[in-house]
């Protein structure tokens, strides 16, 4: 898992060989069929493993920290391990449009990720007076958005190599984004 994660990060998947992979894992590429069928299975597993990753990068959060705070850290976590994986993410977009079991994948692991962001959600819409958006809609249009600015910024490229405090900056717009939605400007109530 670790060859192939490092020769679908360097090369991307399309480029990546098993022979490749094999040798890199000092192991047969016999051995490495045996327990991965194809390079697509291959893949999925370390992409799952790659998204789990991700996912809980966001999850992480400093108990002391204020909600805004907490939101910005969690997203600018994410845009760094987006970052770091972005040839296999990537590459795991170019695949759904022929992979039936890359989509399903990730479309499981993006639905057990809303899920968990839906309950902090819930809870921090019971914090302010500000009329509640639909919640489902807003998860899934707030993290399409900042899945959109990973897409462009580290696998598209279009912003140019982008330095820890240019990503920084782009979590504080995305995080502000997310707490207007939830508190609009005033921030949650003092009860």
């Amino acid at each position: 898992m670790e060859a192939a994660q490092l020769s679908f990060t360097e090369v991307g998947y399309a480029n990546a060989g098993m022979a490749g992979i094999a040798a890199r894992a000092g192991v047969s590429t016999g051995s490495l069929y045996r327990y991965f069928p194809s390079k697509e299975q291959l893949f999925i597993s370390v992409l799952d493993k790659v998204l789990y990753d991700m996912y809980n990068a966001a999850r992480t959060r400093s108990p002391e920290a204020d909600i805004r705070r907490s939101i910005t850290t969690a997203t600018a976590q994410y845009l760094r391990a987006f970052q770091c994986n972005s040839k296999i993410i990537g590459s795991a977009v170019e695949l759904m449009a022929s992979s039936r079991r890359v989509r399903h994948m990730w479309w499981t692991m993006r639905e057990q990720l809303h899920q968990g962001m839906l309950v902090r959600l819930r809870q921090h819409q019971t914090m302010t007076d500000v009329p509640a958006l639909d919640p489902e809609l807003l998860i899934t249009t707030l993290t399409s958005m900042v899945d959109g600015f990973g897409q462009r910024a580290f696998v598209e490229g279009e912003f140019g190599p982008l330095t820890d405090s240019a990503i920084d900056a782009a979590a504080e717009v995305l995080a502000g984004v997310w707490y207007r939605s939830i508190f609009g400007s005033g921030g949650p109530r003092a009860d």
